[in-house]
């Protein structure tokens, strides 16, 4: 028996028809009476191979299964089919985290285990009830109003910090790892390889064109930085003073 969530990402409404009942959690904050523009679904066999799959590999290295893997996987199999929908209607999904800061959005880039999580949690530390979070790993942006806004997703990683609130888009920073705290603005032409390796897309058909669009427009509508920091609370402040 599936179970069937209405939500709403991004003013984008759609379904999702699932085969597993344990999403109730990740999806409450973005459910939604609209109408659906789209419905995705998922295959009962193919989730449940890859779950017999995943038990199999898991005795044979003597671990314990993930209880969870038949929703996590079926969740991945969404995330990445959503990507490439919400390309139709002006939305794009960026691997990063991003907050909020006296109504203005800012989104942390970085490679893998470089620290974007770490620095937002600086933020919200140093901060405090002035800062809210967004989305701590699969933000949403896109263009409305003529303004670039970053919206939350359910889809935020390991640490499940996300917030169904929006703002606009005050700046895009890509963390590097560093001794001494500053900031340096770069060109469009620097900062557009380094965005378009952080954006999710299935890039078959015209989602690669659409996305390579999207990536210049923003980068003509928000400041890129690369952002030098250390993890000490000092680069939150650092950060702030460096992006407004």
């Amino acid at each position: 028996m599936s179970t069937v969530y209405r939500l709403k990402l991004a003013e984008v409404p759609f379904e999702l028809v699932c085969v597993s009942d344990e999403h109730n959690d990740a999806y409450d904050k973005y459910l939604t009476d609209d109408e659906p523009l789209f419905s995705l679904t998922t295959d009962r066999e193919t989730l449940e191979r890859w779950h017999a799959g995943h038990i199999s590999s898991c005795i044979k290295m003597g671990i314990e299964p993930d209880p969870q893997y038949f929703m996590h996987a079926e969740a991945a199999i969404f995330f990445a089919e959503l990507c490439g929908r919400l390309t139709e209607y002006g939305v794009f999904t960026l691997h990063g985290s991003s907050l909020s800061l006296d109504g203005e959005g800012y989104l942390f880039t970085a490679h893998r285990d470089t620290g974007k999580s770490t620095h937002a949690a600086l933020w919200r530390e140093v901060f405090g009830d002035r800062c809210v979070m967004i989305n701590d790993d699969k933000p949403l942006i896109r263009k409305a109003g003529g303004e670039f806004r970053v919206y939350g997703s359910p889809f935020s990683g390991k640490h499940k910090l996300n917030n169904n609130v929006s703002a606009p888009l005050k700046a895009i920073a890509q963390i590097v790892r560093s001794d001494t705290n500053r900031t340096e603005r770069i060109s469009c032409e620097e900062a557009f390889p380094l965005l378009m390796t952080q954006l999710f897309g299935r890039f078959g058909g015209d989602v690669l064109t659409k996305t390579s669009e999207f990536a210049k427009d923003i980068l003509n509508g928000v400041p890129f930085f690369k952002l030098y920091c250390n993890m000490e609370p000092d680069a939150a402040k650092a950060a702030y003073e460096g992006l407004i």
